[in-house]
């Protein structure tokens, strides 16, 4: 891959998409070549600084009058465009490069949908892809990080081949997922792809033969057994995990999510175009919230284990 342009057909991205893009790029080369090639810079430096990656964008913005959603993405795009040669530094497959540049079409088609913009409201979320420390294996995304689960004390995982038991505490090294935009169902047979695929990848990061997967999402909301489908996918993902009842990240921002709409949107005008949407529709305005709980689960490359107990820190 060479250039932006070339990224965006890789990507199918229309072509007003493409020469909307491709224009802001050759209009920042013109206006504030300085500050575009500093931002791109920190974005392929390694480093994850969010306030330090912001202030560059906005500079940039400022610099060359350009839309400030479109001006970040071509930063993240070209970013992607180097990242090609990393992954080839590190030994990783073309498959594998190509499937992080996707990431950039989810944030594009969440961007046009949500503002009618072609570009990211989401700039910093790309940081990772470049340390690299996040990476596209299957359906999901992954990235190494420490557990965090305010108020918890452990999680104890029993049910285990030949007796065994596995406490989980705050801090302990985890493997984060994350369901990006892309529009395939996550269906069983996805799913156990992408933790295959994962627990391959992140050999190291095992011990005793398991991996310890996390999830923080909307996804992942118990209460969505009681108005979604019994045969519905979020369902079946929800089943893979031990969710911990407390915390709860309520109201979590992610109407935008679900509906692809702003999350000021009123409930009562929220789109009913999908299953999903209309359930979710009828649970708010029955004084339901958008809601995120964590998830956990071991995994010994076939076997996905969630028998678990919470044991909550004792209170001050």
């Amino acid at each position: 891959m060479k250039t932006v342009a070339e990224l965006l057909q890789m990507l199918s991205m229309p072509q007003e998409c493409v020469q909307t893009l491709c224009a802001c790029e050759t209009a920042l080369h013109k206006n504030a070549e300085a500050e575009f090639a500093s931002a791109l810079s920190y974005y392929l430096s390694g480093e994850a600084d969010r306030p330090t990656a912001q202030a560059l964008l906005s500079a940039l913005r400022e610099k060359s009058g350009q839309c400030g959603c479109s001006s970040d993405m071509v930063v993240v795009l070209s970013a992607f465009v180097r990242l090609e040669a990393v992954y080839e530094k590190l030994g990783l497959s073309h498959a594998l490069y190509e499937n992080a540049c996707r990431d950039a079409r989810c944030k594009l088609l969440e961007c046009y949908q949500l503002h009618g913009v072609w570009g990211t409201f989401a700039p910093l979320w790309f940081l990772r892809w470049f340390v690299p420390s996040r990476f596209a294996l299957g359906r999901m995304q992954f990235q190494k990080a420490a557990l965090t689960m305010p108020g918890v004390e452990k999680v104890v995982f029993d049910g285990l081949p030949n007796g065994r038991v596995v406490e989980i505490t705050e801090g302990a090294p985890v493997i984060q997922m994350h369901v990006p935009s892309t529009g395939e169902p996550i269906t069983d047979a996805l799913r156990m792809d992408a933790y295959r695929q994962a627990y391959a990848f992140y050999a190291a990061e095992r011990k005793d033969g398991f991996l310890l997967f996390s999830c923080k999402s909307w996804l992942l909301y118990e209460k969505q057994r009681e108005f979604l489908p019994e045969k519905s996918n979020i369902l079946r993902f929800m089943d893979d995990f031990y969710i911990l009842q407390t915390p709860v990240f309520a109201p979590c921002g992610d109407l935008w999510r679900i509906f692809m709409v702003p999350n000021e949107t009123p409930y009562e005008a929220l789109p009913e175009d999908t299953s999903l949407r209309l359930a979710y529709k009828k649970h708010l305005l029955a004084g339901g919230e958008p809601v995120q709980q964590l998830g956990l689960f071991l995994f010994d490359g076939s076997t996905i284990y969630n028998q678990a107990t919470m044991i909550e820190k004792p209170l001050a």
